[in-house]
């Protein structure tokens, strides 16, 4: 499938960020286990959020709530979204629109 080109740098900082407040080297395990499990490589995720969210909630499981909370507070604030009970797959893709309406604006 192919993707109109964004720079998706900003977003998966944002979703670093969410994954590195459960302790340095989380982010680096979850995308390693996400490749080996599914085969989705980090730079992904803005175009499959849903797999993605997926995935967390496979290897989190009851602690998924508390990593998705975290990551769309990160990408909420960077973006400046409105959180009104999103789910983190709503939360990727309103910021995945966002990049690309200021990518065709710039």
């Amino acid at each position: 499938m192919a993707f109109q080109h964004c720079d998706t740098t900003r977003l998966l900082l944002d979703i670093d960020q969410g994954l590195e407040m459960f302790g340095h080297g989380v982010k680096d395990v979850v995308y390693f286990r996400m490749n080996l499990a599914i085969k989705m490589d980090r730079v992904d995720i803005p175009h499959k959020p849903a797999e993605f969210v997926s995935f967390l909630e496979e290897m989190f499981g009851p602690g998924f709530y508390a990593v998705e909370k975290s990551i769309i507070r990160a990408i909420t604030d960077d973006f400046e979204l409105q959180e009104k009970n999103d789910s983190l797959t709503s939360v990727i893709i309103q910021a995945r629109t966002r990049m690309y309406e200021s990518d065709v604006t710039v």
